[in-house]
Parts: C-alpha cells; sequence; structure tokens
C-alpha cells in the first residue's frame, strides 16, 4: 500500500497495481517514444531497399463497441493467416504493423485497419497485392518512395488512439477502450523485431535531433533479512510513482492481511518520512509498473524479508538512529521547508533594514516635525 509523503501528505492509495492503459494520452506517447527512437537507431544501418506502406481494412463491417477485443484479434488472425502466406513465399518482408482504432460517431462503431510498414521488391509488388486485395475490404499501397522512413513509423505509432478526438466520444466507446484486454496494437517483425530484441538492457534517450541507447544499470537483487514481518503500518521502503497523474514520493507501508491504516498509524508514516533517507544510487531508474521497494533508511521500522534494510554503507540490519540524522537535501520536505525558510529569511532582512534606516532618520525626522 502507498502513503504520498510529497503531494497530498498521507494520502492512501490501495489500489497501485492497475495497469497502463491507451485510454491515457501520456501512455500512448510514452510507448510511441519507445518504438520510433527503437526504429530512428535501427534505420541508422538497416536497408530499406523498396520500403513500402500499406493499409488493410478488415472484411465485413465495422466493429460494435462491445465487440472491440473480438474486432482487434480477428483483424490480427486475418494478417498473421494472410500476410503469413507471402511471408513464407518470400514476397515480403514485413518490419512493422500499427493497428489505429477510430470511433466513427455517424455509425457509432469503431473503425479498425492496419498500418503496415514492408519491404516489398518491384518485382513482387503485383503477387503481393493480389494476394491481399481479396483478403481485406480495402487494400491501399504507397506508390511513393519513403524518404523518411523514421519520420513515418513516428506518425504510425503516435496515432494509434487519436487523443484530441477521445473527449467527444461517448462513455461507451471509452468503456470500450478502457476494459480492452491487452490489445497488441503495435506489432514489431522481421529485422526490427530482432533489432529491439537487442535493447532489451537499453534505455533509449533522445537529445535534440540524437537518438542513443544507454545501457540500464539494474539495482542490486534485495537481500533477506531474518526476522518477524512488519507489522501493518510499518514503512518499508519509498518509490516514485505517478498516481493520479501526479509523481509523487511515496512510502511503501506493510499491512497485513485485510488490515486498514488509521489515521495514527498514516501519521506516524508521514512523521517517519520526514527523517527518512533514500540510500540508492541515483541511476537506478524508478518506475510506476510495479512498486520498487527502495533500501529503508536505518531509522525506519523493520522490514520484511523480501525488502531490503540495509543502509547504503554497510550490510548490516536496521538498527534505530538518533533522532539527529541529516535528511538529504534532495528530500521534498526539506526542499518545501529550505523555500519557507528563504521566504521568511528575505522578508527578516527587509524588515532589519527598514528599522535600521529608520533608527537613522527617525530623530532627525521627529526634530524636523517639532521645530526650533
Amino acid at each position: 500500500m502507498l502513503v504520498d509523503v510529497d503531494i497530498d501528505l498521507g494520502r492512501v492509495f490501495r489500489r497501485t497495481g492497475v495497469r497502463e492503459k491507451w485510454v491515457f494520452s501520456s501512455i500512448a506517447a510514452e510507448r510511441a517514444a519507445t518504438y520510433a527512437g527503437a526504429f530512428d537507431l535501427f534505420a541508422k544501418t538497416a536497408n530499406f531497399g523498396g520500403l513500402r506502406h500499406i493499409v488493410l481494412r478488415p472484411l465485413g463491417k465495422k466493429v460494435a463497441l462491445a465487440e472491440l477485443d473480438e474486432g482487434i484479434q480477428q483483424l490480427s488472425d486475418d494478417y498473421n493467416q494472410h500476410v503469413g502466406r507471402l511471408v513464407s513465399k518470400r514476397l515480403v518482408d514485413p518490419l512493422l504493423c500499427v493497428i489505429h482504432a477510430r470511433y466513427d460517431a455517424a455509425t457509432g462503431l469503431f473503425d479498425l485497419h492496419a498500418h503496415c510498414v514492408w519491404r516489398v521488391s518491384s518485382d513482387n509488388v503485383d503477387a503481393v497485392f493480389q494476394g491481399v486485395q481479396t483478403k481485406f475490404s480495402t487494400v491501399w499501397m504507397d506508390t511513393k518512395r519513403i524518404r523518411k522512413p523514421a519520420a513515418l513509423v513516428n506518425y504510425l505509432v503516435t496515432w494509434v488512439v487519436d487523443h484530441r478526438q477521445l473527449p467527444d466520444w461517448p462513455d461507451d466507446a471509452i468503456r470500450a477502450l478502457w476494459n480492452a484486454s491487452r490489445p497488441k496494437l503495435i506489432r514489431p517483425a522481421g529485422d526490427f523485431l530482432e533489432f529491439r530484441r537487442t535493447l532489451g538492457e537499453h534505455r533509449i534517450v533522445r537529445e535534440g535531433g540524437t537518438v542513443r541507447a544507454i545501457p540500464i544499470r539494474k539495482r542490486p537483487a534485495s537481500k533477506k533479512v531474518d526476522g518477524p514481518p512488519p507489522k501493518t503500518g510499518a514503512v518499508v521502503g519509498f518509490v516514485r510513482a505517478k498516481l493520479r497523474g501526479k509523481l509523487r514520493w511515496c512510502a511503501i507501508a506493510a499491512v497485513n492481511g485485510q488490515d486498514r491504516l488509521n489515521r495514527k498509524q498514516i501519521s506516524s508514516i508521514v512523521d517517519q518520512s520526514r527523517l527518512a533517507s533514500r540510500n540508492f544510487a541515483p541511476t537506478y531508474p524508478t518506475t510506476t509498473t510495479g512498486q520498487t521497494p527502495l533500501p529503508a533508511g536505518p531509522d525506519l521500522a523493520p522490514v520484511s524479508a523480501t525488502v531490503s534494510a540495509t543502509p547504503s554503507s554497510g550490510g548490516a540490519a536496521a538498527q534505530p538512529a538518533p533522532t539527529t540524522r541529516p535528511v538529504p537535501a534532495e528530500h521534498p520536505f526539506v526542499l518545501r521547508s529550505a523555500r519557507v525558510i528563504a521566504s521568511l529569511r528575505n522578508s527578516f532582512t527587509k524588515a532589519m533594514k527598514a528599522l535600521a534606516l529608520f533608527a537613522r532618520a527617525g530623530p532627525a525626522i521627529v526634530k524636523k516635525q517639532q521645530g526650533p
């Protein structure tokens, strides 16, 4: 269970395991950036001879709101079956398939279509077109040369769902997208798929016009600590998590069974957090997908067997610490306190200057008012 110790002090988030969904524009943007960055790196060494952009629409009518999952799965199955035959015949070399979902306000149905990036030689274009034109309701193939493949892929992965139109969708359409069970809307293939697998231990960073793959420094595995499990309300670590649209520092509180945190326990958690230190290397990433427990400081409560309780400077188990333990300068409570202190100090300085000025000029003013 997470307790906010940064923005909404003491706010408890019980359901922190809600998976990320396509309905959130930030989630879609993060996924798009990941795929677009990977394709930028892939484009530096890839052979794009015969690269084509193809759009496929499924047979039959558009998809009802309650059948979005089935519609996506059917389009994926048709693609696997019919395009798979072309791949087996070595007529096409697919690199990427992206399914776009649009809500058609005129019919109240979902319009699904697949954007494909394939390598097709000029000699095989007619054979490929004949192999798919009767299997899908609409087949469109760009006859022009693709000058900027990375820009095309960035467009395809960015507009899987048009979030600009989402506010105009009816509730049933939004609910259908929300309830979609892990739809596979972006599907790398062929050489691009193999290239992405090589990036498994890397983080893609875009700086200006340059894209780089930086190795991820993994957090050391947690060490098991002997001892009884923590009591309900004990702080076992900290995590940076994006909850309710805000990035927060949260305390990870132990909760046994069906226990619930009471006000006294929440207040204690916030108090402990004011003295807590985040003993972890700054290069270790923290994510919002899963709770990444950070090593608890020596002034925290005992931790469970699966959470590290060792300070960064040694391997001993957690021990009580003196109350004068320094707080790291980057802790949010310290930053807020520093801003308040700086403001008070500034006001005090101005007041002292005003008093000094009055002390020098005051007698002369009084004497002038009294006259000779």
